[in-house]
Order: C-alpha cells, then structure tokens, then sequence
C-alpha cells in the first residue's frame, strides 16, 4: 500500500496574516503548534488574506514572486507547513477521506471565498521502526526519517493520518486520496511518495 506526505505547493499565491490581525508572532506560533498535537482546536484561525505582489518581491527572487502571480490561488494554498488549507472545491472533493480523520474549519479569506484548515486528528503507531531508516539526535530523540515502511494493517482502513514522528505536523495520505487529488485535477497540493 502506497503511503504518501500531503503539502502545499508554494508556487502559488501564499496566505498570511491579516494587517488587523490581533495576534503576535508568539500567538500565531501557538495557532499553528497547535496542529502538530492530533487534538482537537482551542484557539481559532488568524484572520487571513493572501499576501501581495509587492510582499513577495520584498521576501522573494522577483522571478518566483511573479511566477506566483501567474499561477494564482491554488486549492491548498500555503500558509505553514504544519497547516494545510483547501479550497471550497478540494473540500468537497476529499470530505469522504477526511471525514472522521480531523477537523475542518472554515476561515474566510477576504474576496477569495473560504478556505479551511484540515486539522488532522487521526493518530496512528503506523511506522514499522525496525524496517524504517531513522536518523536520530545525539541525546536519543528521533530527528528525521530518510526511508519510510509502514504496519500495512494499521494504515489499512484509513485514508488520512499523522503520525508521532517527525515531522509532527505532517498529513499522510494513502493511495485512493491521491487518485481523487489527481481526477479532480486539485492545484497546489503536493503528494510526495513515502514507501
């Protein structure tokens, strides 16, 4: 069963704050670590908007800054690599996998419409450790994994999970996700091929 890493493409217009935003930096990080526990939200999305041409030039080569442009907003814009966002669209087009894996929350995006935060909350023990490649820090705790195996009857009746391994914000799919990513023709969500 092939197992696959969900992200955000970042060649597409990225969302950030919005300039009224009452959080800090420290109050977004919280928003945001939030994600990487499994549980449920107890704080609510930051008010978001898509950042500007003139943003990206200040943060960015001007030739990916306009690239991004070009290419417009996708279905799963980037915000943090520990929060997806789906559109409208990719939303109706995935509820049946992520139904019962998480929480979607709806978060209004100025003139863009609504998008929602998957919030995964469907932890698995799915690594086979002793089969799986990990490199680890000095004092012990693991730090990446460079080959993935997974307990194929653990990940069996599921479609979207995450995992207590780092990285502890990442959403795995399994195959059937990633077939209806591609027959709905969904932009900006990467699958990247684990096992």
């Amino acid at each position: 069963m092939k197992v696959y890493r969900l992200e955000s493409d970042t060649s597409y217009r990225v969302l950030c704050c919005g300039e009224e935003s009452p959080l800090t930096d420290k109050a977004e990080f919280e928003f945001v670590r939030q994600f990487w526990q499994g549980r449920r939200l107890n704080l609510s999305p930051p008010p978001l908007r898509f950042s500007t041409l003139e943003e990206d030039l200040e943060s960015e080569d001007d030739e990916v800054a306009r690239a991004r442009f070009e290419n417009g907003i996708s279905d799963c814009p980037f915000y943090s690599a520990a929060v997806l966002f789906f559109s409208d669209r990719a939303r109706r087009g995935l509820t049946r996998f992520v139904e019962g894996a998480g929480e979607l929350l709806r978060v209004p995006i100025g003139t863009a419409g609504s998008f929602y935060a998957f919030n995964c909350t469907n932890t698995l023990d799915a690594l086979d450790v002793d089969a799986s490649t990990i490199e680890y820090y000095s004092h012990g705790r693991p730090r990446e994994i460079t080959r993935y195996s997974f307990h194929r009857k653990v990940i069996e009746q599921h479609y979207v999970f995450r995992m207590e391994w780092p990285p502890p914000f990442a959403i795995y799919v399994t195959e059937p996700v990633v077939e209806e990513i591609v027959r709905l023709n969904l932009t900006g969500i990467v699958a990247r091929l684990l096992n």
